[in-house]
């Protein structure tokens, strides 16, 4: 007979949607903002014009 799964552990993006839902904020709604911001942090910054600003003498 297999274990029972364990219960599911609260995590930040719980939180968050406990916090805006007090302001009138869907569930659904804010997971989908949530994730587009997760997306955008993750995803690589181009270091063409970050390589150039740094080595530009003034």
């Amino acid at each position: 007979m297999r274990r029972p799964r364990p219960k599911r552990v609260k995590r930040r993006i719980d939180a968050a949607i406990d916090h805006l839902a007090q302001y009138g904020f869907a569930e659904p709604q804010i997971r989908n903002i949530i994730n587009n911001l997760l997306q955008l942090a993750v995803a690589p910054l181009p270091q063409k014009s970050c390589m150039a600003s740094c080595h530009r003498v003034a």
